[in-house]
């Protein structure tokens, strides 16, 4: 490294020795260079110096001490470039449980975590959860082993069986990459991993389960670029469209979106902020987690463990001269009063509700100990969502309509001549479907 300037980069130039330390797959996946070793420490250049999570991954599978120096993006990229180019493939041999189990059966988890194979296996999981459009992924363990199921769409669908030792592993290195505690797998954790997937930063939020089989982990894959944040992008019909922004037309009051977990309430939410993100109007959130960065708007994720709650963050919220308000979910009669006070007081509140419907976000609210005359005053509408699955438009096959289906379309006044169904593809992962639009009524 020739120069640099407290813990910032400014010119860099990469040892040989540093760059023989630290594998492509280490090295593409964290986006970080290693620019030298001095006194048993190795620097290494990233945009993200504070990413506990990579350092402690490095620090594992080098078993040495790594210290983070900030570089600038476009200058990062260059160095990987030079000095690691694109790999080729990230799927492991097809033999690679086989070789693992009968040559290394005796090698710690510990020292198994710190096998380039294991990165490359985990990347190879990450990666085909962005190719296929996951929004999350599932490992679930059993007496035999671990299965991984992704959920695309809204449904869940088997992808790759573990052997339960490498289960174990792969669930170790996900810890490790979370920055979580390795040792305690009796209690539940949550973490997040950001990785760089084709020059993408892509994060992954990380709960951990105890079962009596081993830990059950769920990563929730927050993809940006997979996102739309277009209202008129989302798959609403026409009618549902106007009368939603007839809503986010009010000056002030309470919208609430309710439906299922994975039916993209905060999506639609998101959607909603970015359209009325004006310069003349302040918006700020508080959620639990923050799942995209939304420029312009300030966004506050909760801490329980230090009190920082919804209500909490809510109060401190109207302090701050807001406009418009996100309240990730109104959880409790605290949340709920803090957010009609904030109705009351001339601000546009937004927030979900878990109920089935919208009619039942009367009768949670009323549950909760909200008075039926505030619910009048200040709630504007309510939204229920739902996800419906999209035929893949690369595998999409027309039929022609039979007596049973038009008797069932003449039901809802339709008539047509064809329908159409997904063969099953590639590119859908031969499930017929691909993408998702959202159902409001």
């Amino acid at each position: 490294m020739e120069k640099s300037s407290g813990d910032r980069v400014e010119r860099i130039t990469a040892e040989a020795d540093a760059i023989a330390k630290v594998p492509a797959s280490l090295a593409r996946i964290y986006h970080l260079v290693p620019l030298e070793i001095r006194a048993g420490i190795l620097r290494v250049a990233t945009s993200d110096p504070v990413n506990a999570g990579a350092l402690r991954d490095l620090e594992l599978s080098l078993q040495m001490k790594v210290q983070g120096v900030t570089c600038e993006p476009q200058d990062l990229d260059a160095l990987l470039e030079q000095y690691y180019p694109e790999e080729a493939a990230i799927l492991p041999r097809a033999d690679f449980f086989d070789r693992i189990l009968a040559e290394e059966v005796q090698e710690e988890v510990e020292s198994l975590v710190r096998k380039p194979q294991i990165l490359r296996l985990v990347h190879y999981l990450f990666a085909q959860a962005i190719t296929l459009q996951a929004s999350d992924i599932h490992i679930e363990p059993s007496s035999t082993g671990s299965q991984i199921r992704y959920r695309v769409d809204g449904i869940l669908h088997d992808f790759l069986f573990l052997p339960s030792k490498i289960a174990l592993v792969v669930v170790t290195k996900l810890k490790v990459m979370a920055d979580l505690n390795t040792s305690e797998r009796r209690l539940p954790q949550d973490g997040s991993i950001k990785i760089f997937l084709n020059k993408r930063l892509i994060e992954l939020r990380v709960s951990t389960l105890p079962t009596i089989f081993g830990e059950s982990v769920v990563l929730r894959v927050l993809n940006r670029e997979a996102v739309s944040l277009d209202l008129t992008r989302l798959g609403m019909a026409g009618t549902h469209l106007d009368l939603f922004r007839n809503l986010l037309a009010s000056p002030h009051g309470i919208i609430l979106l309710t439906g299922p977990t994975g039916s993209g309430k905060t999506t639609t939410l998101y959607a909603a902020l970015v359209e009325l993100n004006t310069v003349g109007t302040k918006i700020i959130t508080t959620e639990d987690p923050i799942e995209y960065d939304l420029d312009g708007i300030m966004q506050i994720e909760i801490n329980p463990e230090i009190g920082l709650t919804f209500a909490s963050s809510l109060r401190a919220i109207l302090r701050q001269d807001p406009d418009i308000i996100l309240v990730g979910e109104i959880r409790d009669i605290e949340t709920a009063k803090v957010s009609i006070q904030a109705a009351l007081t001339g601000h546009l509140v937004f927030s979900t509700l878990h109920t089935r419907d919208a009619p039942s976000a009367i009768a949670r609210l009323m549950d909760m100990g909200v008075e039926p005359y505030l619910i009048a005053d200040t709630l504007v509408g309510v939204v229920a969502q739902r996800l419906i699955r999209k035929i893949c438009i690369e595998c999409k096959t027309d039929f022609p309509v039979g007596p049973v289906e038009s008797l069932h379309l003449k039901e809802f006044g339709l008539i047509a001549d064809c329908l159409f169904y997904g063969k099953g593809c590639d590119a859908c992962g031969m499930t017929g479907f691909r993408g998702g639009s959202a159902s409001m009524k």
